[in-house]
């Protein structure tokens, strides 16, 4: 069990390792320049002493030392968090892994500097106590510094690939949305509906550009109160009228017949339904002036009727009526809107006329 718990550990170490290797041999590179830098005045004193030929025959050998030294420190830090942030909220074992990661880099740095290039060491254990704390407090400092710049640096970049996710995530979610008012706004417009409109405006009014042009600015305005009631989450009875005033006279227009819309108001103070309305209005009255339009008649009677406590919705067709199969799935229709309706739409037989009522359309 505990080899498994090692191995997945190691798996994680390696796998955060691989992950961003430019900023973690990037931040190795100015440690052991920094350090570097800090023996400038004893390189001065090397180059008097022994000449300048001396000096690069040796120097190369403390350069890849330091830069193997910056890495091991780096790399330590690197495979023991995985942004940063958790070895910052707890210093003590940021400065435990410096100090372990430091004094396994100066053992490296030693052994690349006498096994690798000449030294005047055969081994480390030949190499003065004085020499090897000397470089570990040297590490220790630097490798501290550019070791927190480190940490902070991981988590800049999470942080900074986190906030990229989320500008994702937010411009999918506004595409998403922008789709779903584009359907919305094209089931309540019809482009088709439009389409058509313009076809017969054209024909009709051909010659007569004064009420062509008067339909068109009739049209633009139905579309934008269409537009905008895409935009508010429960629109007005006032609102909903204005865009029905619009419908029908398109419907008008489209099917050449005579539909008659009025808003009458037995209740003047009647506001409690026009609160509730949840914008079933406008789909209720498309549904229903669609079927009185395909029985065929020549004129339809639509009102809205604003009644104590409630507001009725009526449809009157003289000299004819919906057929029994078409009102049965203009009923299922007006369920999907009014779930709670026990019977959306009721017939009133009048003599030469039909009636149709849904009751309390703000239910």
């Amino acid at each position: 069990m505990r080899d498994k718990s090692f191995v997945r550990a190691l798996r994680r170490a390696l796998v955060r390792l691989r992950t961003r290797p430019t900023q973690t041999f990037g931040f190795a590179l100015i440690g052991s320049a920094v350090a570097l830098l800090t023996e400038v005045p004893d390189w001065i004193m090397y180059i008097e002493r022994r000449g300048l030929d001396a000096y690069l025959r040796n120097k190369p050998s403390d350069m890849l030392a330091a830069l193997v030294g910056g890495l091991v420190v780096t790399s330590a830090l690197r495979m023991c968090t995985e942004n940063g942030a958790d070895l910052i909220r707890r210093p003590w074992k940021f400065l435990l892994l410096l100090s372990l990661g430091t004094a396994s880099a100066s053992i490296i740095s030693w052994f690349v500097m006498i096994h690798i290039f000449s030294s005047n060491f055969q081994s480390i254990a030949d190499v003065p106590l004085h020499d090897f704390v000397e470089i570990w407090l040297q590490a220790l400092l630097w490798g501290g510094l550019v070791g927190w710049l480190f940490l902070l640096s991981l988590q800049h970049a999470d942080a900074q690939q986190r906030l990229g996710l989320l500008l994702g995530r937010r411009a999918l979610l506004a595409r998403q949305l922008a789709k779903a008012r584009l359907g919305t706004a094209r089931a309540q417009i019809d482009p088709a509906m439009v389409a058509k409109v313009l076809t017969v405006v054209h024909a009709r009014y051909r010659d007569d550009a004064p009420s062509a042009a008067t339909l068109l600015d009739h049209l633009i305005s139905y579309l934008r109160l269409a537009m905008n009631r895409v935009r508010v989450e429960r629109p007005t009875l006032a609102a909903e009228a204005t865009l029905i005033k619009g419908f029908v006279a398109l419907r008008e227009v489209e099917h050449g017949i005579s539909l008659a819309f009025d808003v009458t108001h037995q209740d003047p103070h009647n506001t409690g339904a026009g609160a509730r309305n949840g914008g079933q209005l406008f789909p209720m009255v498309r549904a229903l002036v669609d079927e009185g339009i395909h029985t065929g008649a020549a004129v339809l009677q639509l009102t809205i009727a604003c009644l104590p406590g409630r507001i009725d919705l009526r449809l009157r067709i003289p000299n004819g009526a919906i057929s029994p199969e078409r009102l049965a799935a203009l009923a299922l229709s007006l369920e999907t809107l009014m779930p709670s309706a026990p019977a959306p739409i009721q017939l009133i037989d009048e003599p030469g006329a039909s009636t149709y009522v849904v009751h309390d359309v703000f239910r």
